[in-house]
């Protein structure tokens, strides 16, 4: 499925970020609206470097207008809350959130480092990857994946390169 009308008149891509706060303690936000249709498989590369004041960055890949619906919410937690060295991963369908899934067998980054991320979208599930290393898997609660056509990365992150392949 390709962008809303809407969508279609803006920008490929935009960038925000919060308005009145020192730059070190920004928090940015991109989006990337995909003009295309998506076949199997695909692959969204995210490299970046955390930033030296860091609470949490989010990627997620949503589907259609008015983003009710979130086929991966990828939420890294380094400090929030009570959550410490956390991803979480989960959807969103018809704006209500589903059930969390947080196990991960290591956390794979650290503060004021480089690092990749590659979300590899194949049939059956998310497959990502951390610096050349693969991480976790996320079944697919959103069918077909081939709905998606924006990716948001949010956050306490500064991006080097997004690429698509």
């Amino acid at each position: 499925m390709g962008p809303s009308s809407l969508q279609k008149k803006q920008e490929p891509f935009f960038f925000t970020e919060e308005a009145g706060a020192p730059l070190l303690y920004r928090r940015s936000r991109w989006v990337f609206y995909l003009n295309f249709l998506v076949f199997y498989p695909w692959r969204p590369f995210v490299y970046s470097m955390i930033r030296p004041i860091w609470s949490r960055f989010t990627i997620n890949l949503i589907c259609g207008s008015g983003w009710k619906d979130i086929a991966l919410h990828f939420d890294v937690r380094f400090n929030v809350n009570k959550d410490k060295n956390v991803i979480v991963r989960n959807h969103k369908a018809n704006n209500e959130w589903g059930s969390e899934e947080r196990d991960i067998p290591h956390f794979p980054l650290i503060p004021s480092t480089n690092f990749d991320i590659l979300i590899l979208c194949d049939a059956a599930a998310f497959k990502v990857a951390v610096n050349n290393q693969h991480f976790i898997e996320f079944a697919h609660r959103i069918m077909p994946p081939n709905k998606i056509d924006t990716l948001e990365v949010s956050g306490d992150v500064r991006l080097t390169l997004v690429r698509f392949q």
